[in-house]
């Protein structure tokens, strides 16, 4: 490759001749991305260190051209010795490096975009000048989008214009700058606009409506969102709503795909214009909450396992005051479901990080199961996931070792079966970059001074610690349904639940809406069933 350059020895050496030539150019001759934004990227480009590695694994450094950046003491620093050799590489080293940066970068990298594609009066690029890599460009299948498919294809369109939303709680907002194809970088939602438009959105909840008769017979296909813009008609020609379908893996008619529209309460099912691998297309939409499911005249054996698109999400923590193990939560999503503001407020408040590991599965399938596996010596619980649709976080599995491990190999299989649909690997150095991350365990406040409950409610800040220590289940239950939060039915679906752990998780499904005085209520039972537990909660030893 042209850009595997020896290090700097002489100031009047070869490529250094050549890249003071190189920028010497006039800009209009060398318009990449990563040119026309050089400044801007090297004094606010994030996560420096992992960009860094990755293109040493993409060979586009040598060993010794990492060394030597890495022996900077700033990001700006580093950033600026990487284009010294940036700036001999051939444009399609670049377009790499560019997908690198949107992957570790992805709102400083979509914000930029977004005010490249303003009108030719407002911003004219260059003709050399490229807005995002074509798909014809040659990438590793490391940088590939987490929601590609290997038989569907890549969920990346030239013609779409990404756009990063302004996000506020569960509002998004998206600031259509000019006419075209936009797509929200963070839902994956499209809207094709015909002039200037700012377009708001929140992501409902399927279990709202789940008592509805026909998607109890039906199945969700998608996120569902709320589109709360009130739009005038002719400005938004078509909507583009991600579902999460592996398309070239269904055998059959697609007519029972259909897109659900709630308003004032009541559903109707609309038709979509065309079913593409990604989305399905309403022309000339009215907007309130829309997604999309599979409609209740599929048969019955097609219906039974729906081949998705799959993803995985991991999150790390260290475990105990003295961190003698290592505890990891994997999510098994579709590839388009959101993960939301909240969710990831949780799990950092409980002293998780994310692992940055390629989240892509092979092709899955509703109503199977999974079987996940880790090291010889890590306690796996539950051992099987299957994936959700209609409440994709709910599930997840938690995975604890030694905090000794050398190496952690991670890996998915369905049940009944050998081949892997996901697997990553997990080295020494990775894992200590991950202990560097997580904040240190803190003693939790007195949760029991004056017989008091704290701001967050006891039973809410020690979540995981019940899931996972509670071990009599059925006489909470009996507290609970004797004081009105549980009906019969609901218990009954909780028992139903194979583990101790599996009934906790089922019954915070139902706790999430309580307020304070039916947690307390929780709390009491919790603490007449399993009292060394909660006493240890409580008033943990040092």
């Amino acid at each position: 490759m042209a850009h595997n350059n020896s290090l700097r020895v002489l100031d009047d050496s070869p490529i250094y001749q050549m890249i003071d030539a190189e920028r010497d150019k006039p800009v209009g001759r060398r318009q990449h991305f990563v040119h026309k934004h050089e400044e801007a990227l090297i004094n606010e480009t994030d996560n420096v260190d992992t960009i860094l590695h990755k293109l040493l694994e993409e060979e586009l450094l040598s060993d010794g051209q990492y060394r030597n950046i890495c022996s900077e003491q700033t990001s700006q620093n580093k950033m600026r010795q990487l284009y010294q050799y940036v700036l001999s590489w051939e444009t399609e080293d670049k377009d790499i490096f560019l997908e690198i940066l949107k992957k570790h970068n992805r709102m400083l990298i979509a914000d930029m975009q977004r005010r490249d594609s303003m009108p030719a009066e407002e911003s004219a690029p260059s003709e050399e000048y490229y807005l995002l890599p074509s798909s014809s460009s040659s990438f590793s299948s490391s940088h590939k989008d987490e929601r590609d498919c290997d038989v569907c294809g890549m969920n990346h369109d030239p013609a779409d214009i990404p756009v990063m939303p302004n996000i506020s709680g569960n509002t998004y907002r998206l600031e259509l700058g000019c006419a075209g194809r936009f797509c929200c970088l963070e839902t994956g939602i499209k809207f094709q606009v015909t002039r200037p438009i700012t377009i708001e959105y929140e992501l409902d909840s399927w279990s709202k409506y789940m008592d509805t008769l026909q998607l109890q017979k039906s199945g969700v296909l998608g996120p569902l969102f709320n589109i709360k813009t009130l739009i005038e008609p002719n400005i938004v020609s078509a909507v583009y709503l991600p579902h999460y379908l592996c398309l070239k893996e269904l055998s059959g008619d697609l007519s029972w795909i259909k897109c659900a529209h709630y308003k004032d309460g009541k559903l109707s099912v609309e038709t979509p214009t065309e079913v593409l691998p990604f989305h399905v297309i309403l022309e000339n939409p009215s907007f309130s909450s829309l997604g999309v499911f599979f409609w209740n005249l599929i048969p019955k054996a097609a219906a039974k396992y729906i081949p998705i698109h799959g993803k995985v999400h991991l999150y790390f923590k260290k475990a105990g005051m003295k961190c003698v193990e290592y505890k990891i939560h994997l999510y098994l999503l579709p590839a388009f479901a959101p993960v939301n503001k909240d969710f990831l407020q949780e799990k950092t408040s409980n002293g998780f990080v994310k692992i940055d590991k390629p989240p892509r599965t092979k092709t899955i399938y509703t109503k199977k199961s999974y079987i996940v596996k880790g090291p010889g010596n890590a306690h796996i619980q539950p051992t099987g996931l299957d994936v959700q649709c209609v409440s994709p976080l709910e599930s997840y599995t938690d995975i604890t070792m030694d905090a000794a491990v050398n190496v952690i190999d991670l890996s998915l299989v369905q049940e009944g079966r050998e081949e892997e649909i996901w697997g990553c690997r997990m080295s020494r150095g990775e894992v200590e970059e991950l202990h560097a991350r997580v904040p240190n365990y803190t003693t939790p406040k007195d949760l029991n001074a004056s017989s008091s409950i704290p701001k967050k409610h006891f039973v809410d800040e020690l979540r995981e610690a019940l899931i996972n220590g509670v071990t009599l289940v059925a006489p909470i239950l009996d507290s609970l349904m004797s004081a009105g939060l549980l009906t019969y039915e609901e218990c009954e679906t909780i028992m139903n639940e194979r583990t101790s752990f599996d009934q906790m998780r089922r019954l915070y499904h139902y706790a999430r809406v309580w307020n304070d005085t039916q947690n307390n209520v929780f709390y009491e039972a919790l603490k007449k069933h399993n009292r060394v537990l909660v006493d240890n909660l409580e008033n943990p030893q040092p």
